[in-house]
């Protein structure tokens, strides 16, 4: 299942997506007896957005693409009201199918940008069924309190 976004879309329009997706998850999931949990099911593919620290309406969403158990990719968008954000980069982590821990920083963004930053980068390796693979912003060297997690279930 995938969750298609484009750069120009706006932290509203993701969330608003976000919301619609996660209560059609819902509906489907008690439709079939099951428990929705913390993170959000995925065969590789789904978005997470939760609050993070900073100004009110700081927000982390996480999105993995890729198919089953195999993560192509992983992205952040970032967004943090009134304030630059400076010397950035993300970073990934889970459990592979060979139960070994892995995680994958992407490339460092050095200099300030207004409000809104994304990042991310190609991972291609699978995960185990049932885990959870998170993604998380850090700035000036410091990790931002905000992790997102995308279970992946093949």
């Amino acid at each position: 299942m995938f969750l298609v976004t484009s750069d120009t879309d706006s932290i509203r329009s993701i969330a608003l997506r976000k919301r619609s997706f996660l209560s059609a998850l819902a509906t489907v999931a008690l439709g079939a007896g099951l428990l929705v949990g913390t993170s959000v099911p995925a065969s590789a593919g789904a978005i997470k957005c939760v609050g993070a620290d900073g100004p009110a309406g700081t927000t982390l969403c996480f999105s993995v693409s890729g198919s089953k158990l195999k993560v192509d990719n992983y992205r952040i968008n970032f967004t943090m009201p009134g304030s630059n954000i400076c010397n950035r980069r993300t970073v990934f982590t889970g459990v592979t199918t060979a139960n070994s821990f892995y995680s994958k920083w992407s490339p460092y963004q050095s200099g300030c940008i207004l409000v809104n930053t994304y990042g991310g980068t190609t991972i291609g390796k699978s995960f185990k069924n049932g885990t959870s693979v998170t993604g998380q912003q850090e700035i000036k060297g410091d990790l931002v309190a905000g992790i997102a997690r995308v279970g992946i279930k093949g």
